[in-house]
């Protein structure tokens, strides 16, 4: 640069504020020691401590993998904008049809005892067993287990509590009535009945119950608390008639083809010469 014209971008500032400034700025120097390597030199800019980065450490540390797992916050932080740009798409398509999503979970329910099903072809739900229908009819049950499928099935929208108490009903226990205070005198807390314990009938039912619920013959939605019994399975259609293979076009023709022809045509035949 000729020196006229670095002269004439010089400053000259008198502001006490801003020399004090100046001054304390060029006091400091930030300089970069480099770590865990012998003779380490001191880098003066950041650019030079991620050049010596990817020279010396990069190789150790960063290595390359054909898949990784991160978290969701660590996915939205990526600063690759690459990177960034795929997981969004990811994450888009997977909200319009979670495919990929419902099959990790059904792998991983299936490992502590869950399966996946559907209802009415809509909604998918997580059960202790898969819906498997019981046929009174040709199946040997007891009658417990008779008496609550009857009832999952002319009560709907039941719940455990409604087939407890309908089955094996909870004996009412008396209250005691308690001799009216004296004048004066504190009255005495009424007193309330302690809850009773499960009879033994309601044992059962529980028992009838759990065992069904396990084997997929009734299931218990653990939102609304509703029992319903598994669906009898649509009866397969019959498979479809093979269709009868189609003539090759140089096929030669039937037999009776002549014959008809000429049936057909005798009359054309005659009727032309009673014209002519």
């Amino acid at each position: 640069m000729p020196f006229d014209m670095f002269k004439a971008r010089v400053k000259i500032v008198k502001d006490e504020a801003v020399v004090a400034k100046w001054v304390e700025d060029q006091s400091w120097k930030t300089e970069y020691v480099c770590l865990n390597i012998p003779d380490a030199p001191k880098l003066a800019t950041m650019e030079d401590v991620e050049n010596h980065f990817r020279a010396v450490h990069a190789p150790n540390i960063v290595k390359s993998v054909e898949t990784i797992t991160i978290s969701g916050k660590a996915a939205r932080n990526l600063r690759s904008p690459g990177l960034g740009r795929a997981y969004r798409i990811a994450v888009e398509d997977q909200r319009r049809f979670p495919l990929q999503i419902a099959t990790t979970l059904s792998q991983q329910f299936a490992q502590h005892g869950l399966q996946f099903f559907k209802v009415n072809k809509t909604v998918t739900h997580v059960w202790v067993a898969r819906p498997k229908y019981l046929d009174l009819e040709t199946t040997p049950v007891s009658d417990g287990v008779k008496r609550i499928v009857d009832f999952i099935n002319s009560q709907k929208k039941c719940t455990r509590r409604d087939l407890v108490e309908a089955i094996a009903p909870t004996p009412m226990v008396p209250i005691p009535v308690t001799p009216p205070a004296a004048e004066g005198a504190a009255a005495a807390p009424a007193a309330k009945p302690a809850s009773p314990e499960p009879t033994a009938e309601q044992t059962a039912v529980i028992s009838d119950l759990h065992w069904l619920i396990h084997q997929g013959h009734v299931i218990e939605f653990a939102t609304t608390g509703i029992l319903e019994t598994a669906k009898k399975p649509l009866p397969k259609p019959p498979p479809k008639a093979p269709k009868p293979p189609k003539a090759a076009p140089n096929a030669p023709a039937d037999a009776a083809a002549p014959a008809v022809a000429t049936d057909a045509a005798a009359p054309l035949r005659s009727r032309r010469s009673k014209q002519t």
